[in-house]
């Protein structure tokens, strides 16, 4: 079975992305959502993708060195959208749909495990949990095993030995997360036979045109998608 998820949830020209409007549009569709959590300096679990507030708020400042209450005004875009706090991301959701989390790699790791697991612990929904950062999966796995954590792969810049063991899945032989999401500019037939080798399934992101919708849905059950016309996923 295919599954389709929403990227940063349903957002378009007018509805900004990781907000309550482009996550209420894909609940309306029963379309699963991806989302991306980061911790603020006074320890809050917010929704939002950038490392620095500036292409989305307008404001040249790291997130992780504000408080929630220096962003909570912020604007999202041309919107009237502001950052949401990831909790009430949870009680719009509801479980109504599935959650695709990423948790940002920008530092602090330890203590946004440990916070997440928390607004976690009593969610009644089915979700996955996914970072750039191995460790991050694997710490969170350890404190909910239940939970399907998997590591995602892109375009990294990190040192070059660290990028050969990511690229060639390589942390494979100590660490088999459940799941590995590729960025599509990085996949080959090579990986495929890895990834297929460990018996691990493979997630595709991110897909925004048709061409690569119909190219990439012959590799993955798992897409992580954006721009594309939900009717003609219906067919």
């Amino acid at each position: 079975m295919k599954t389709y998820i929403a990227h940063r949830g349903l957002y378009s020209d007018v509805i900004p992305e990781n907000s309550i409007s482009a996550f209420t549009a894909a609940i309306k569709q029963k379309m699963p959502i991806e989302l991306d959590l980061q911790i603020t300096k006074d320890n809050q679990i917010v929704v939002f993708h950038d490392k620095n507030l500036k292409r989305m708020t307008g404001v040249d400042k790291n997130l992780s060195k504000c408080t929630y209450a220096e962003i909570s005004n912020l604007k999202l875009g041309n919107s009237t959208e502001n950052i949401p706090l990831f909790k009430y991301v949870l009680k719009l959701v509801n479980g109504k749909v599935f959650l695709d989390i990423e948790i940002k790699h920008y530092g602090r790791m330890r203590k946004i495990v440990k916070l997440v697991s928390e607004l976690m612990h009593n969610y009644q929904g089915d979700y996955t949990i996914k970072s750039f950062n191995p460790l991050i999966p694997y710490y969170y796995k350890k404190k909910n095993p239940q939970c399907n954590c998997g590591v995602l792969v892109g375009n990294i810049t990190k040192p070059k030995f660290v990028k050969n063991i990511l690229l060639n899945l390589n942390y494979l032989i100590v660490y088999k997360p459940d799941f590995v999401a590729y960025n599509i500019k990085y996949i080959n037939e090579t990986i495929i036979q890895k990834l297929h080798k460990y018996n691990i399934p493979l997630h595709l992101f991110t897909i925004n045109n048709w061409e690569d919708f119909q190219k990439y849905s012959k590799l993955s059950d798992t897409l992580i998608i954006e721009n594309i016309n939900l009717k003609r996923l219906e067919r």
